[in-house]
């Protein structure tokens, strides 16, 4: 091993075994965790989604959703598709494990990748006690911690959102600024070191690249497929003399008994093969040429400036770190439309540093992260421009069909809810001394940009959290579980936190005393997490007085994660094709309960229909004289009962 990698790791070693310990405990713990509300529509519509390649192979057709959410196609695909296909490959090396539990333990990887990101973003501005300190809280997070292994959406959007940002400061970070001295210097050395590239060849590429780069947005605006289309109705239209309706009737001997639409559709179709087939061809070409420059440009080892080309904007349009980063963002978009604002924080932050650079990078990492995004999101295939904004139009005001939100013991109208919903909840989610950490970290960086120096995490705070919460408050944005959907925000709080214990780390030159600092920090949420697996996402601190004190007032169990030790004790007590009737969500107790057992909704349910057990979300009213022959709860608060109620009770069949 070479020395400076050796150092490498060395310098990261404690993420690295943070990593390794948290893959461990998932591994052990991933089958306690159930079902919860989303996943099952989410990998349906992964599976069409994973569906649509072969199709467009076989057939060139667009792709066809059924039997998935509603608005599931305005999210993206890209992350459900990769854990489809780890959840298939984990049964097979793990055949205990169920598809199931490979969701879990794949979504949890994600959450690991946020991990990783947090340390290495942390690192930018602390030291390293500091920025492990703040991954520490952030990963023994109760709240977090459960999403991790449950929420299909929202904790894979909040990986690759943080990776996103992570890996775009470093690549603005590895690019010098061009036309300045310290840039010059650099070329001027590379170029001892280097052959140059030959005009002949950089022209051919840029010439390539532009030409690619303008016809794949011309597909993806839809310009091709109208073209098309319209060629195809001029076609259908003309008279059969004309030589032009005379080439067409031979061509389709059944123009006269079928509509123009059919002939539309089926040109279409073939279109759709032949871009798709276009773009993949295009960009393995482009990255065949790209890795044949950047070989020769990478012959010595030195320092990550002088790896670049010295000629003009080459240095971004075939920099790796510019190509990896917009891909990830492209990714991050193929997952939530929220994505792009990690890539306007990432300019943003180019732009401080270097207008120029700023400029430089628009475009290689635009385009390639759209590029990405096309092609890892099915839904997006023949008309991409306009599918994507009638996505971010309809997610920015999300039609949830929920009547209201439980908040503070209070039902509000989803659109409606209390200016403070947000932060209050974040405050009371996480424990308690994230609130502590985060004030006094935001007063320092808030001191320090006053000063003028270490400005970034200031700034970054305001971008990627108090601009966002302002706006969700005045827009009026749909919330409900909570802040589920809005996880991705509570990084900058973990940043800000960091800040604070880089002071006081600082002022502590004994190493153990920063160990039993770390410790006794994070050690509330180690405790929650070991009272309340597998429901740690229902953890609230004692502000309002843990999970308990929340009962009654907040939600808990807002994702039916509960229902499969409710199932598990359904299946061991329950006779042969018993009746089971439950409280919504319906599909997550059919996947624990006995192939035999019938089950039937609570809201469906007549007079005279007959049961033998009733399963309840959070408690329930239904059949309130029978005692609950099983109660699954957490520090006193209910998240699910089991009854059985005899025939011959009031109000019970």
């Amino acid at each position: 091993m070479k020395p400076a990698t050796s150092k490498r790791i060395q310098r990261h070693l404690p993420i690295l075994v943070l990593i390794l310990l948290n893959l461990l405990v998932g591994i052990l713990i991933v089958r306690d965790y159930g079902e919860s509300w989303d996943e099952s529509g989410i990998y349906t519509y992964a599976q069409q989604s994973l569906r649509a390649y072969a199709n467009l192979l076989e057939n060139g057709t667009l792709p066809h959703y059924l039997n998935v959410p509603t608005n599931a196609v305005n999210y993206g695909p890209a992350y459900a598709m990769v854990t489809t296909l780890l959840a298939q490959g984990l049964h097979a090396i793990i055949p205990i494990w169920s598809q199931i539990d490979g969701w879990h333990f794949s979504e949890f990887l994600a959450f690991q990748l946020s991990v990783v990101s947090l340390y290495f973003l942390a690192r930018k501005w602390m030291g390293g006690w500091a920025a492990l300190g703040a991954t520490l809280l952030y990963s023994t997070q109760p709240l977090l911690w459960g999403h991790a292994f449950i929420n299909p959406k929202d904790i894979p959007f909040l990986g690759f959102f943080l990776a996103s940002i992570t890996a775009g400061i470093y690549m603005v970070d590895a690019l010098p600024d061009p036309l300045s001295p310290d840039a010059r210097h650099l070329s001027q050395g590379a170029s001892r070191l280097r052959e140059p590239l030959p005009s002949p060849l950089r022209n051919l590429a840029a010439a390539y690249a532009l030409l690619f780069l303008d016809s794949w947005l011309f597909i993806a605006a839809g310009g091709l497929t109208r073209l098309v289309s319209d060629a195809v109705v001029i076609l259908y239209e003309a008279n059969k003399t004309s030589p032009l309706g005379s080439w067409f009737s031979r061509l389709a001997r059944n123009s006269s008994q079928l509509p123009v639409t059919s002939y539309v559709h089926k040109a279409q179709a073939i279109l759709l093969r032949l871009e798709i087939a276009y773009v993949i061809a295009g960009l393995v070409i482009g990255l065949l040429l790209f890795a044949w420059i950047f070989l020769r440009y990478s012959r010595q080892r030195t320092h990550p400036a002088t790896t670049l080309p010295r000629n003009g904007p080459w240095k971004f349009l075939l920099n790796p770190w510019v190509l990896g980063a917009g891909c990830l963002l492209g990714f991050t978009t193929s997952i939530r439309v929220a994505g792009p604002y990690a890539g306007v924080i990432v300019l943003l932050y180019a732009l401080y540093k270097s207008w120029r650079r700023a400029l430089l990078l628009l475009l290689p990492y635009t385009l390639s992260a759209l590029l990405i995004c096309y092609l890892t999101w099915p839904y997006l295939w023949g008309d991409a421009v306009q599918r994507f904004l009638t996505s971010v139009t309809l997610m920015s005001r999300y039609p949830w069909t929920g009547l209201s939100v439980f908040f503070q013991g209070q039902h509000f109208p989803p659109n409606h809810l209390p200016v403070y919903y947000l932060p209050y909840l974040m405050s009371i989610q996480l424990t308690e001394v994230i609130p502590v950490l985060f004030l006094a970290g935001l007063v320092l960086s808030a001191w320090k940009f006053i000063l003028g120096y270490q400005r970034e995490p200031f700034a970054l705070t305001l971008l990627w959290l108090v601009l966002p919460v302002a706006g969700i408050v005045v827009n009026k944005s749909t919330l409900y579980d909570n802040f589920r959907q809005e996880l991705f925000l509570v990084p900058p709080i973990f940043i800000t936190g960091g800040i604070a214990l880089e002071a006081l780390f600082s002022r502590m030159k004994k190493e153990w005393l920063r160990v039993l600092l770390l410790a006794a920090l994070i050690l509330p949420g180690l405790y929650a997490d070991v009272t309340l697996h597998p429901y740690q996402y229902i953890y609230y601190n004692s502000f309002v007085g843990g999970v308990a004190g929340a009962s009654g007032k907040f939600d808990l169990d807002y994702l039916a994660s509960s229902y499969r030790e409710a199932a598990q004790y359904v299946n061991r007590v329950a006779p042969d094709g018993a009746t089971v009737v439950a409280t919504a969500p319906l599909p997550v107790l059919e996947d624990y309960t006995r192939p035999d057992l019938k089950i039937l909704s609570l809201s469906d349910l007549r007079p005279d229909t007959h049961y033998d057990f009733v399963v309840l979300l959070g408690g329930g009213g239904q059949c309130p004289s029978v005692p609950p022959a099983k109660t699954i709860a957490r520090e006193g608060a209910i998240l699910a009962v089991v009854k059985a109620p005899p025939s011959s009770v009031d109000g019970c069949p």
